[in-house]
């Protein structure tokens, strides 16, 4: 998670989730560190250069990190006794099932993998 948010990849993704409304499943392995109030103001005025994005992008990626990091993380403890890591995908996969069928896991599924028909 360290340096997740300084990724231009990750960023690139963020604005795309963001802009085309697509759903996910967060997960927190519990190392994750939430940002700042001050970290948004300097994405948002582009005090924080990501590489390959426009300083202009800064207050639609501020905006697309809130949006991702307001949704509840499902918990997953990568080192926890084996019934905690089985309840713990039990509700992960749960999420995903409840996603099965959205219009959206299709699009995420194309704007992946672009030469995969959309159903």
């Amino acid at each position: 998670s360290r340096g997740a948010l300084q990724d231009a990849t990750f960023a690139q993704l963020a604005l795309t989730i963001r802009k085309e409304g697509i759903e996910f499943v967060p997960v927190n392995d519990g190392s994750f560190q939430f940002p700042s109030p001050e970290f948004y103001r300097k994405v948002e005025g582009g005090d924080i250069a990501i590489a390959g994005l426009a300083i202009e992008v800064g207050p639609s990626l501020a905006k697309a990190y809130q949006a991702i990091l307001s949704i509840l993380a499902l918990p997953f403890a990568p080192h926890g006794s084996s019934g905690i890591l089985d309840r713990q995908v039990a509700q992960i996969c749960q999420r995903f099932r409840s996603m099965e069928d959205s219009p959206q896991k299709r699009s995420l599924l194309h704007l992946l993998h672009p030469q995969t028909p959309m159903t």
